[in-house]
């Protein structure tokens, strides 16, 4: 499993981020709690025939402070009976994610921190 959480700063965080994850992948389940929402989904890696299973959290609890928590997690792409195989699947999803979400980002003169990540 591979992840990365981001803190997001500027004004219209909440609106330009909820926007630009829920339109990231359109098919996905939402799942909403009181301060933010998940987004859900299975994508198919076509180098070792099984699907990773892709969870975006996105925390607004400091929304006031133009603040918002977004963590991109990617997981279940390796294969093998009794070790992972891993052809790297889990790794590009979070590059891929992270290069859309600066470029994203840099567009809308939001700041974004990296504040933690799998090593």
């Amino acid at each position: 499993m591979h992840y990365k959480k981001y803190e997001i700063e500027g004004t219209d965080a909440v609106s330009d981020i909820t926007r630009f994850v829920k339109c990231y992948y359109l098919r996905a389940y939402e799942s909403n709690f009181p301060n933010g929402f998940i987004w859900v989904y299975e994508d198919y890696s076509f180098l070792n025939g099984s699907d990773l299973m892709v969870c975006i959290r996105v925390d607004i609890s400091n929304a006031a402070e133009n603040k918002i928590l977004v963590e991109f997690i990617a997981g279940g792409g390796g294969s093998g009976l009794f070790f992972k195989l891993n052809s790297g699947g889990e790794s590009r999803r979070v590059k891929k994610f992270t290069n859309d979400l600066i470029a994203f980002c840099n567009e809308r003169s939001l700041k974004l921190s990296v504040i933690e990540q799998t090593t």
